[in-house]
């Protein structure tokens, strides 16, 4: 189990010093601050969100106590779509994919053997909140709040989406995304930590994914200073 401490009842995992993550927040609000009207006001109504009584509470308990929301170019070609925040990264600190989390550190290899950063690709959860623990959310939490994951892909409309992991995959074929997006799965780093093994390799194949897309995407949608 890794290590935590207390402060004021929240749970703060060791490798993520308070202040980071007071510096990780004003990062997230910085690239808030310049979304377009529509996505803005969609992420003023996720932060309202009450639906599910359960999550609520649970990510009270962690120092992120808000639900969190997309990150990264409004105008990116391509969108990923984790699965939930999990408290040792982004139920701290708000940030997708939490460059201190060990699944965030492989993340961030992989866009930089793309020649991308966090700014360059919108990556967002399609659950919101941090479920307690490591716990996977529920089919209903799922039902609650992928309407929110469907209006942002709407909103930024890209050429491409990336699934990170099983449920995300399900939910892109539930809705049907693929006769509207290019749409592609891969594993999520954090099975890939688990194997042991293959690391790599998942990292040269991921991001070989995301810079062809992303190039292709760019040209696209007329993105020439992202290409």
């Amino acid at each position: 189990m890794s290590s935590k401490t207390k402060l004021s009842n929240k749970l703060i995992p060791n490798h993520i010093p308070l202040n980071y993550a007071a510096r990780q927040k004003e990062r997230l609000e910085k690239n808030w601050s310049k979304f377009p009207p529509p996505l803005r006001e969609l992420l003023e109504k996720v932060k309202q969100c009450k639906k599910c009584p359960e999550l609520v509470k649970s990510r009270e308990t962690y120092l992120y106590s808000e639900p969190t929301f997309g990150y990264g170019n409004p105008d990116s070609p391509v969108v990923l779509v984790a699965q939930a925040p999990g408290w040792l990264g982004c139920g701290t600190t708000g940030f997708v994919f939490e460059p201190l989390s060990r699944t965030g550190k492989i993340y961030e290899a992989v866009l930089r053997a793309a020649g991308l950063s966090f700014e360059h690709v919108y990556t967002t959860n399609l659950v919101k909140c941090c479920p307690r623990g490591s716990d996977a959310p529920t089919k209903q939490q799922i039902r609650n709040c992928e309407i929110y994951c469907l209006r942002e892909i709407k909103l930024i409309n890209p050429f491409s989406i990336i699934a990170v992991g099983k449920l995300p995959w399900d939910f892109v074929m539930r809705n049907k995304l693929y006769k509207d997006y290019k749409c592609h799965r891969v594993f999520h780093p954090g099975y890939i930590l688990r194997k042991g093994f293959g690391i790599d390799r998942y990292i040269s194949s991921f991001a070989a994914l995301l810079k062809g897309e992303y190039k292709k995407g760019a040209s696209k949608k007329g993105l020439r200073r992202w290409l």
